[in-house]
């Protein structure tokens, strides 16, 4: 069974109930702009859909390329190709069946790629790519709230402004997104996951690259009960004045894998704070910041986990290097297991490191000089730390530590 149209609408069903056989379809076309959506399916009820190859050639009138709305039926899709639409490329709203894309082909839309509205049961994207040739004008990937597993497999690229990734408001279930993240350009679309609750969890274990310019690339914010993960490495943060990655207002988030970076000028390269460090810590290769207010901040980041900055085997300098921050170049506050290799920092207005309340801190191979600008109260200098704790399962070592040129301390504990 096929369906090509050339500016009609392909399928328009409401309250359609399918049996228990099923639907089957081959192919569903446009090969013109479609007024309004070119699929919609709403309130459908029953069996199996199969919509085989989907290739929608544009829509007007504020129309998606496919809209599933409130469907009990179970979807499945070879393939979608969608372009050049005034909606959305895919919209997925309300407890509709499991809904599945073997692969994705999604391109030029005006709002999302890909947008899923309170999902209760599985959607998964298996492969494909949204944005790889003209990315969608609003964001690559939109989740609000729902507690249905969703996976995607699809890669996702962002030239423009509108988020690559966005996640809000889950309650439950997991989402993956395993295919390669870009966002590049220096505009506001890096990964925003907000206000998720509950036990939602959100993993990226693909490639992640988002260079953000003066915007955030990371963005985790008041996610309290849920989980965000950063695995298999490949997350590439560059910006100027944005935060890099920043997780604040709670839930648990983690970054694990080799070749994580963050490179800032003026913005804060990582910021955690009242958010839990997760029991596999924090793992970058390299952070670096110059002119930031402070080039790293934890604050009361729990009792699971740590930061750890590896740099590369015994290479001066490749832990990254902040440098000239109008405060304290790393401040540390009510957090743990805090390991730093071969970082400089150096020429902060305030304290190279300044620590309160630190259970377990390592510093390997790190020069540290030229810090702070205060002699009131203690002064200012190189490493201050204030209440400094550790045992056998939170190390505090200083190896190969080089300090020099503080305005007053080099050392003080």
């Amino acid at each position: 069974n096929t369906v090509q149209t050339s500016s009609g609408q392909i399928l328009n069903w409401n309250g359609v109930a399918v049996g228990a056989s099923g639907v089957n379809f081959s192919s569903l076309q446009s090969t013109a702009s479609v007024a309004g959506d070119a699929i919609n399916l709403t309130g459908v009820s029953g069996g199996t859909f199969n919509g085989g190859a989907v290739t929608v050639a544009g829509t007007s009138a504020g129309g998606d390329g496919i809209e599933i709305n409130a469907s009990g039926a179970t979807f499945n899709f070879a393939s979608a190709t969608v372009s050049a639409t005034a909606g959305n490329g895919i919209l997925l709203s309300g407890a509709n069946g499991a809904v599945t894309f073997t692969t994705v082909t999604i391109n030029n839309t005006a709002l999302a790629g890909i947008r899923i509205d309170n999902n209760t049961n599985a959607v998964n994207v298996n492969g494909g790519s949204i944005g790889a040739t003209n990315d969608p004008t609003g964001v690559g990937v939109d989740i609000n709230g729902g507690t249905g597993a969703v996976t995607i497999a699809a890669s996702v690229a962002k030239t423009t402004a509108g988020n690559v990734v966005q996640v809000s408001g889950r309650t439950a279930g997991t989402v993956a997104f395993s295919g390669s993240l870009s966002a590049t350009g220096s505009v506001a679309n890096g990964i925003d996951v907000s206000g998720n609750s509950g036990t939602a969890v959100i993993n990226f274990s693909g490639s992640k690259t988002l260079t953000t310019g003066a915007n955030t690339a990371v963005n985790l914010a008041s996610n309290t009960g849920a989980t965000v993960n950063f695995t298999g490495g490949g997350l590439a943060i560059t910006t100027t004045s944005g935060t890099g990655f920043n997780a604040t207002g709670g839930g648990t988030v983690t970054a694990t894998g080799t070749g994580n970076t963050i490179t800032s000028t003026t913005g804060t390269a990582l910021n955690v704070a009242n958010t839990t460090i997760g029991a596999t810590g924090l793992t970058f290769q390299s952070i670096s910041s110059n002119g930031a207010v402070n080039g790293i901040v934890l604050n009361n980041t729990g009792a699971s986990g740590g930061l750890t900055v590896t740099g590369t085997g015994t290479t001066a300098g490749s832990g990254g290097t902040i440098t000239n921050s109008t405060g304290d170049g790393i401040s540390l506050t009510s957090t743990q297991n805090v390991s730093l290799t071969n970082m400089n920092i150096t020429n902060s207005q305030g304290n190279g490191i300044l620590g309160n309340s630190v259970n377990g801190l390592v510093l390997n191979r790190d020069t540290v000089s030229g810090n702070g600008n205060s002699t009131s109260g203690n002064g200012e200098g190189n490493v201050y730390l204030f209440e400094l704790t550790g045992d056998a399962s939170h190390l505090t070592t200083f190896n190969n530590l080089t300090v020099s040129n503080a305005y007053v301390h080099n050392v003080f504990i």
